[in-house]
């Protein structure tokens, strides 16, 4: 799932953009702590499939590339190219400079977010109850321990 900077690609997409074809019933979340975002995988496999806010209001879903059923010319094909890249602190290597300045993307992302809460869209999502905005499982939160143990891994 790490690429060459040790980091994963994601998707930021509306959650009405995502749609889960098979396994829908295996799909399981956990968080590293009480507030953090919710980390989706496939129950069976382990297999990272997203991440989202643990707000549904907040009409993102960040799409792990590697659960796609494309090669990454047919993502970048579909989804653009990248245009913003977050939490590159820990970085390995120099990375490929960016086309657009950051302010601008997060611009078009808050207004896609916004509109999406004004519309109601933010309700079809199939990683939350449309009506109550419960996650549709129970999040995993890590232990302090279980977390540290995680991280030491990586």
């Amino acid at each position: 799932m790490l690429d060459v900077h040790g980091g994963t690609d994601t998707l930021a997409v509306l959650p009405s953009a995502v749609l889960i074809t098979r396994g829908h019933d295996r799909i399981v979340c956990m968080s590293l702590g009480d507030q953090g975002l919710l980390r989706w995988y496939a129950g069976c496999c382990r297999t990272a499939i997203a991440n989202t806010p643990r707000n549904f209001k907040l009409a993102v879903v960040n799409v792990v590339h590697s659960c796609l059923e494309r090669t990454p010319g047919e993502v970048q094909e579909s989804f653009g190219r990248v245009d913003m890249r977050l939490n590159t602190q820990s970085a390995r290597g120099r990375l490929p400079p960016l086309r657009e300045h950051k302010l601008y993307s997060l611009s078009r992302t808050i207004k896609a977010l916004v509109l999406a809460r004004l519309d109601g869209s933010y309700r079809r999502t199939p990683l939350f109850d449309p009506d109550s905005g419960t996650p549709i499982s129970t999040p995993e939160v890590l232990s302090p321990i279980e977390r540290k143990r995680l991280l030491e891994r990586v």
